[in-house]
């Protein structure tokens, strides 16, 4: 009996332990997987995000305008420096006047002064007096005169020192306020590449949250609940392939995945994300290139209408994306097969022509689901491949093929 106990308490603890340690690895595998719930969690860290550099902009927008409205400031107080110079220069044009006329005086009289002996001209005046009162009134005029003439150099002496100073002090001042003039200016252009930057974030962030928005909405309109593992959700929903086919009955390889030199601006080492495919008329069908469902459809200015579809090759994802595209066949969230026609070939006005030099298809493939195993445009481009490693295309550029499937 006491054996039988101690071997049941023993199995309980097993037991126990043994749950325990299921519901720890059932926890993880959940807390991994990536669920409408988790993708609602990105977006409203998408939506605060966005929230965020659209404040920081606002908060840049006011230091652009204190800016501003500091280097106005400044122009002002250049301005009135400036006519504060021009007063100055024009009192010491007077006074250069002034002291060159009172000069001619001071030398007319020294040189009376010196034409008698020893200044007896002086004393000659004074002791020509017939009077006592003549003689202390010629005296008195005598001191005076001197005197005002010695007062006289003085303030000149002292006008010209004190407008000399200030003219310093104005210059000082107004290389100062060039110097903060500049700085500000500087700080100015800085913050207006900081607020383009932030916007062109913005901008970025809001194409992501759309994004987010979208393929939320394809996961729920097809069905996947709250809390159920998308990857599961999407090996149901997306239909199964072997292969990829060419996406153009005919046509042949205008120009290579990789480096090369822009067609439209000739820029030189400049990344091409895919394959461009021509040698058919604008609003020739284009083909799904595997079986898959379609995740994305957009305009751009240089892209024209694209389409992006995902895949589930022999249990690989790959999202395909069909760019400068005339007409758009297809919706989200719509089920295609490689015989599926999407859409038309474009190339012409308003299909992405900014960024072409004719009709073509700009072919991509990536690794994985965009939209739902990442999410920005750096990760999509870092999971670009050749299409040439998954599509069998003629080995040389120009080469035409006839349909979708023979081998070259």
């Amino acid at each position: 009996m006491m054996l039988q106990l101690v071997i049941g308490g023993y199995m309980k603890r097993v037991i126990s332990f043994v749950l325990v340690i299921f519901t720890m690895f059932s926890f993880i595998n959940t807390s991994n997987a990536e669920t409408i719930r988790g993708l609602k969690t990105k977006l409203d860290k998408l939506l605060k995000e966005h929230q965020k550099k659209t404040e920081i902009i606002k908060q840049t927008e006011s230091q652009i305008n204190t800016t501003k409205k500091n280097i106005s400031k400044i122009y002002n107080d250049m301005e009135y420096i400036s006519l504060e110079l021009i007063r100055i220069a024009d009192e010491i044009v007077e006074l250069g006047n002034d002291i060159k006329e009172k000069d001619t005086q001071l030398k007319e009289l020294m040189k009376a002064y010196q034409t008698t002996t020893e200044g007896s001209f002086y004393i000659e005046y004074i002791f020509g007096a017939e009077t006592i009162e003549d003689f202390i009134y010629r005296f008195s005029i005598t001191e005076q005169i001197s005197k005002y003439n010695n007062d006289l150099i003085t303030q000149m002496e002292n006008k010209i020192e004190e407008n000399n100073k200030k003219n310093i002090e104005l210059n000082n001042k107004t290389i100062e306020l060039e110097k903060k003039q500049a700085s500000l200016k500087v700080e100015l252009n800085k913050l207006g590449r900081e607020k383009k930057e932030l916007q062109e974030q913005e901008l970025a962030i809001e194409d992501e949250i759309k994004s987010a928005k979208d393929v939320i909405s394809m996961y729920q309109r097809a069905g996947c609940g709250l809390d159920e593992d998308l990857n599961k959700c999407a090996n149901r929903l997306l239909p199964p392939d072997t292969r990829f086919y060419r996406p153009m009955s005919k046509g042949y390889v205008t120009s290579e995945f990789g480096i090369r030199t822009h067609p439209v601006t000739h820029k030189p080492q400049t990344f091409h994300s895919g394959i461009d495919l021509s040698g058919v008329v604008v609003g020739s069908n284009i083909y799904s290139v595997a079986n898959g469902v379609v995740a994305k459809i957009f305009w751009t200015n240089c892209g024209g209408h694209q389409i992006f579809i995902h895949h589930n090759i022999n249990g690989k994802k790959y999202t395909s994306a069909y760019l400068h595209m005339n007409t758009v066949n297809v919706a989200e969230g719509q089920f295609v097969s490689k015989d599926t026609v999407i859409g038309g070939m474009g190339g012409q006005k308003g299909t992405g022509d900014r960024c072409t030099t004719g009709p073509h298809l700009h072919l991509s493939i990536a690794y994985g689901l965009r939209w739902k195993d990442y999410w920005s445009y750096n990760e999509y481009v870092a999971r670009l491949i050749n299409p040439r490693q998954v599509i069998n295309f003629p080995g040389l550029r120009g080469i035409y093929w006839n349909d979708r499937i023979t081998r070259y």
